[in-house]
């Protein structure tokens, strides 16, 4: 085990660039933010300082609005990379966020003794990029989180934004746009954003995962402030999305439902993140049960669970997002299966590496560059 440790603290330090870690140190040295959030999780085991200075960082990209963007464009030599400054107004920064995760990044380098003045110091730019969720991505007032791009989740690619996505056009005024349909949309959903004053005109889903992510932020918001002493309302507003979350589940399909927000129309597709509620626990103990034995039954295999359903017809356990695993969806559910999903991601790491996605049957690795958020997340399950 130790020389695993090892190797994953040497992925972190490789791609280390000074106040932020790269996801790769090969083909894209940008930031996002979910990636950066993680990777300050990792560096806590190894310089609890730096990772800090990760998320002090990261939060200084804060919008007006609260929010922290998804994409940070901090490579001189990115003249390559898609989607560039050209697409964004020619700004270092893109216009979508992502789950503020780095609120439990941060509770994670508290509890490991990072600095208490320059965390209390960071929690009211961490309130309001939870509030930017409850007045910006919550069109039709239900008390969830609707994504305004497939980017906004971590799982881009997933079947989950098929129903709306498809409707999206794919004429695009940005001529170095890549010659394929999918991101013909994706560049059409950012023009369109950008065009219509930064809302959601084409593209509007509210996503039971992001909307659980929220409620554990908002938790781990709160019980910082109730160490640091600071003034929050987290608390309040994860119980009404808890209720929110609970009334949005289906006991007959056993998971919790999509709804395009453009058309108010509910949908359900068989992903890992529509079990996500389950993470909060707060279901009556039979609802519980049934959903945890769905991710047993449907999801597991022998090196960790799938992004999707292993009977559909969508099914690809080489395809990120459509079948394959990753090692986030390792660390969404240690809290349910902790001993299981060491033992996997131990073998998994062991066997391939600390990648990107794996293959779900045979757990070959699909990206060759090593990733820092696979370092990070195995750092943190290990210990």
């Amino acid at each position: 085990m130790q020389d695993l440790i090892q190797k994953a603290k040497s992925v972190l330090e490789g791609n280390n660039l000074g106040d932020y870690t790269s996801v790769s140190n090969i083909s894209d040295k940008n930031r996002r933010a979910f990636a950066s959030s993680i990777s300050a999780m990792g560096w806590a085991h190894i310089d609890i300082n730096r990772a800090l200075d990760e998320l002090i960082s990261l939060l200084d990209y804060q919008a007006d609005n609260g929010m922290i963007p998804h994409l940070c464009l901090v490579d001189d030599n990115c003249d390559h990379f898609y989607p560039g400054q050209n697409i964004w107004n020619n700004e270092n920064h893109s216009y979508f966020t992502q789950a503020p995760v780095w609120t439990i990044a941060l509770e994670y380098c508290l509890e490991r003794g990072a600095d208490k003045k320059k965390i209390l110091g960071l929690l009211d730019k961490v309130e309001q990029s939870h509030i930017f969720f409850y007045q910006e991505r919550d069109p039709l007032d239900i008390s969830l989180v609707a994504i305004s791009h497939p980017w906004e989740s971590e799982y881009e690619d997933s079947p989950s934004w098929d129903p709306s996505l498809n409707r999206v056009p794919t004429t695009v005024k940005n001529s170095s746009c890549p010659d394929d349909k999918k991101y013909k949309r994706y560049t059409y959903l950012v023009e369109s954003f950008i065009d219509n004053d930064f809302v959601a005109i084409d593209f509007s889903v509210y996503d039971p995962h992001i909307s659980t992510l929220l409620v554990l932020s908002e938790l781990a918001l709160d019980r910082m402030s109730t160490q640091l002493g600071f003034q929050t309302e987290a608390k309040k507003r994860a119980g009404l999305l808890t209720e929110s979350l609970k009334k949005n589940w289906d006991v007959e399909k056993n998971q919790a439902s999509f709804r395009d927000a453009l058309l108010d129309m509910e949908y359900f597709v068989p992903t890992l993140g529509s079990l996500s509620p389950l993470l909060l626990q707060k279901f009556e103990t039979d609802v519980q049960d049934r959903g945890v034995q769905r991710l047993i039954d449907s999801f597991r295999t022998e090196y960790g669970y799938s992004s999707l359903e292993r009977s559909s017809d969508q099914y690809c356990a080489d395809i990120p997002s459509r079948g394959a695993i990753s090692l986030t969806g390792h660390w969404y559910y240690s809290t349910l299966f902790p001993n299981d999903i060491k033992k996997q991601v131990e073998t998994l790491v062991r066997k391939s590496g600390f990648k990107s996605f794996y293959h779900s049957e045979n757990g070959t690795s699909l990206i060759e560059e090593e990733s820092s958020l696979a370092a990070s997340l195995f750092l943190v399950l290990m210990n």
